[in-house]
């Protein structure tokens, strides 16, 4: 499958456009779903294996944005746990994090051997990271 933004996601499984196009259609449907399910269970697993960079090019934007966002939630779920549980830094540990990671999303948008579609999954990246850190620093604000 190729994207809009041309990103290629590969077909897992086969489909054969053959017979009534409403039953090869919703088998398509269904393979397309299964190959973005593979993906980002791919995404996830080898998230931390290899540097940001790489793994963000080894997977299509939609990968990146929803295992980013599972992993921010964890870390700050993790963040206000600790807080609760007596650790009155962790929030502010994790408001740190959370800017230290955008600070590094920005220097790698800044690379000038970046291609497009990794310069345009960055940008949704910090843009992510902004708006997460925003509505984390409200809760932060509330709770200190």
């Amino acid at each position: 499958m190729w994207s809009r933004e041309n990103e290629y996601v590969p077909i897992q499984g086969k489909v054969i456009c053959e017979g009534a196009v409403e039953q090869w259609l919703s088998h398509l449907l269904v393979s397309m779903r299964d190959s973005i399910r593979y993906q980002l269970e791919e995404a996830f697993q080898s998230h931390g294996e290899h540097t940001r960079t790489q793994w963000l090019s080894q997977y299509p934007s939609q990968a990146v944005q929803v295992v980013t966002q599972i992993f921010w939630t964890n870390q700050v779920t993790n963040a206000f746990d600790r807080f609760d549980s007596g650790i009155d830094t962790a929030l502010k540990e994790c408001l740190e994090h959370l800017q230290t990671a955008i600070d590094d999303l920005v220097k790698l948008v800044t690379q000038p051997k970046l291609s497009s579609n990794d310069r345009q999954k960055l940008t949704s990246l910090i843009i992510l990271g902004v708006h997460n850190r925003y509505g984390y620093y409200i809760d932060y604000a509330r709770s200190v």
